[in-house]
């Protein structure tokens, strides 16, 4: 069985629970439908909103305001503009008025949010951003506790410690041992005790 090649850590739980909340609610609001797209590019004279750069066939679509934990912007008419592909990659996960902060767009960015009445419709949610950040907290720390659960599970059921568990055990200054021969650690203390006797092994560089 080929061995999981990425480790998902609880933070990736808690941000796509976070952009699950954020896509719902663009969607409640209206989301972007193709004529509203269709607006936003005549809006922009079919050119990059970022830099002024005419516009090929095919416009990437960006979020002024990212749909982030950090941002908690919407999929939403006002929030979604044309883009070139390299400004698009440039911008990543900043917010708009952060990535052209001072320059020609900025100011006509600015009138097409206002006329879209996008930051009306997003305070209609009230409080998104607190929201998100509770809920974020709230699924991080179930995937800590459902890790903590299933280690708990694992040593009570016998079969041996978890490797967590025996690391934990080293840093304490606990000795760790292997069992030889190898089986059930119960079946080992079993013959352990009827023998009353045991052997540890010394290594040439001193670890036991």
């Amino acid at each position: 069985m080929p061995r999981q090649s990425r480790r998902w850590n609880p933070g990736d739980a808690a941000n796509s629970f976070v952009r699950v909340v954020l896509s719902d609610a663009g969607e409640l609001l209206g989301g972007l439908s193709e004529d509203e797209w269709q607006r936003t590019l005549a809006f922009f004279d079919h050119r990059c909103a970022y830099t002024g750069e005419k516009l090929g066939a095919e416009a990437v679509r960006d979020h002024a305001v990212p749909v982030n934990r950090t941002h908690c912007g919407l999929h939403l008419y006002g929030n979604v503009l044309p883009t070139t592909r390299a400004a698009n990659s440039e911008k990543g996960g900043q917010h708009w008025r952060e990535f052209v902060e001072g320059s020609e767009q900025a100011a006509r960015i600015q009138e097409f949010i206002a006329q879209s009445g996008y930051e009306e419709k997003a305070e209609l949610l009230g409080g998104l951003q607190a929201y998100c950040e509770t809920m974020y907290r709230v699924v991080d720390g179930m995937c800590r506790t459902a890790k903590k659960v299933l280690a708990e599970r694992l040593e009570a059921s016998g079969t041996g410690v978890t490797p967590a568990a025996k690391s934990e055990r080293r840093n304490r200054g606990g000795l760790a041992l292997t069992f030889v021969p190898d089986g059930p650690e119960t079946a080992f203390k079993e013959r352990l005790l009827r023998k009353a006797r045991g052997m540890v092994s010394h290594y040439l560089s001193g670890r036991q």
